[in-house]
């Protein structure tokens, strides 16, 4: 991901552009920056960054484990089946 243009991530999900406007990361026109390049630039750490999104994608995925089970002939909500 360090290798990939700001604007690359944020157009594979724009809820990075939080993470990238909260470090004070221009992601609209300097958005064809090396994501690497840009957290040299400003002293922010890469990893910070990555694990910043990461989360986002854990958040992302946690919502999508949400199924619905047939019991006794109505829908129950049940986490994580």
């Amino acid at each position: 991901m360090k290798a990939k243009t700001i604007a690359d991530i944020v157009t594979a999900d724009i809820r990075t552009a939080s993470i990238f406007k909260r470090h004070g990361i221009d992601f609209c026109c300097g958005g064809g920056k090396i994501l690497s390049d840009v957290c040299k630039e400003k002293k922010i750490r890469v990893s910070k960054i990555t694990n910043d999104i990461e989360k986002l994608n854990s958040t992302k995925n946690e919502k999508n484990n949400v199924r619905y089970i047939s019991k006794s002939g109505f829908g129950a909500k049940c986490r994580n089946v």
